[in-house]
């Protein structure tokens, strides 16, 4: 059997621009999730502890952490005081190259 290989933007160019553009939100998703689950494990957390205390279920927790799926910000900022966090932020970078900050 032969594999080919290629560069992620030999990838990309394959892909219809609708398919693409799928696939990038996709990896936002399961960056977010990833990220949470680094940051309750960080802390010794499990996902019983943080569902206790958002007042969900394991199972919830295992699902946002593996998919992190159309999270809403209140979702993440729930999650993120569960695990003892607090003054969440979002930053964004404007076209002319601006940052922003806001507090949540």
């Amino acid at each position: 059997m032969t594999s080919k290989t290629g560069t992620l933007a030999e990838l990309d160019a394959l892909m219809s621009p609708e398919a693409l553009t799928k696939a990038k939100h996709r990896a936002k998703d399961i960056l977010l999730g990833m990220q949470l689950a680094q940051l309750r494990e960080s802390l010794g957390l499990t996902q019983s502890d943080v569902a206790k205390i958002m007042g969900v279920t394991q199972p919830t927790i295992s699902s946002m952490e593996s998919n992190g799926l159309n999270l809403k910000v209140e979702t993440v900022e729930r999650y993120i005081a569960a695990c003892g966090g607090h003054h969440t932020t979002i930053q964004a970078t404007l076209p002319g190259g601006e940052r922003i900050e806001m507090v949540l």
